[in-house]
């Protein structure tokens, strides 16, 4: 499932969440929006978010830079990973799901 919207701070998913923070200004926004699209298909049991940083009324402080990709509320990489490196990190952690 993907979605976008504005950030929540005390949103509790019972699934896993990956949240990727993009803005217009952004020249790698739009493979970072590609990105997220392609490991919502691959990872139905992954809440994928996109966020657009231009719309959200206040960002989160720990979001400096565009993108950014945050699982599960902790930073796992600023820019654009490899996609191997994004699918291995989510797979590791849907593997570790109960």
């Amino acid at each position: 499932m993907m979605t976008s919207r504005e950030p929540f701070q005390e949103e509790q998913h019972a699934a896993p969440v990956l949240q990727v923070y993009v803005a217009s200004h952004c020249p790698m926004c739009d493979e970072a929006e590609r990105l997220a699209r392609t490991v919502a298909g691959q990872f139905p049991q992954l809440i994928v978010e996109v966020i657009d940083l231009d719309r959200a009324v206040t960002p989160p402080s720990e979001i400096f830079a565009v993108p950014t990709y945050v699982l599960n509320r902790r930073v796992c990489f600023l820019g654009n990973p490899e996609p191997e490196e994004l699918c291995a990190l989510l797979r590791n952690l849907l593997d570790d799901e109960p």
